[in-house]
């Protein structure tokens, strides 16, 4: 079984263990990628009853986001790999980067399928979204509502959208468009600084 599928697993198990429901959570960000490459973590969006329920697991540690400096709750697995690990995010209205995001947003749009253990997750369409919602704002890249990025992590976003494009076939017109689109955002800032 892929290290991806494990983490999927282990996080089934965890909503099974806390009762919490397939529409009081989904993952976000690089899971959508998971056909086509590893993924080394998994991030989770949670309504807020949810994560009232999560809170009382013992084995779930708690800590700060690093871009939003918002709570999440979180497990490592090192047996899995080095940097493996599940990060919950209480984001029932407010989604990262931005609110369209958030998890009422991503239901209410039909940006969610399901993966063979029953998870939700973001749909291709919606990575794509997450992945170029991104603007430059006085010299400064950004992510959605104001998260200032670094010019590594756009690299790293064009990098997925690549991945994307060479895989699959349904949206490559939409990634070219978006691909471009970051492309010119890197070069504007690069003959800025």
């Amino acid at each position: 079984m892929r290290k991806t599928d494990i983490m999927a697993y282990i996080l089934k198990s965890i909503m099974d263990n806390a009762k919490i429901e397939k529409e009081d959570y989904a993952i976000i960000a690089g899971y959508g990628l998971r056909e086509f490459r590893e993924v080394t973590d998994i991030d989770v969006s949670v309504s807020k009853a949810a994560l009232k329920k999560l809170k009382k697991l013992n084995y779930l540690k708690v800590g700060k986001a690093k871009l939003s400096d918002n709570e999440r709750l979180f497990i490592e697995l090192p047996y899995i790999g080095h940097d493996a690990e599940i990060e919950i995010f209480e984001a029932e209205n407010k989604g990262f980067p931005s609110d369209k995001f958030s998890l009422r947003n991503l239901q209410k749009n039909k940006y969610l399928t399901e993966d063979s253990f029953g998870n939700p997750y973001i749909n291709l369409k919606c990575v794509i979204e997450l992945y170029s919602d991104v603007k430059i704002i006085n010299n400064k890249i950004y992510v959605g509502d104001n998260y200032e990025i670094s010019l590594d992590r756009l690299n790293k976003n064009i990098s997925h959208l690549n991945i994307l494009l060479s895989k699959q076939k349904k949206y490559n017109k939409l990634i070219k468009e978006k691909i471009n689109f970051l492309e010119e955002i890197k070069k504007k800032l690069i003959e800025i600084k």
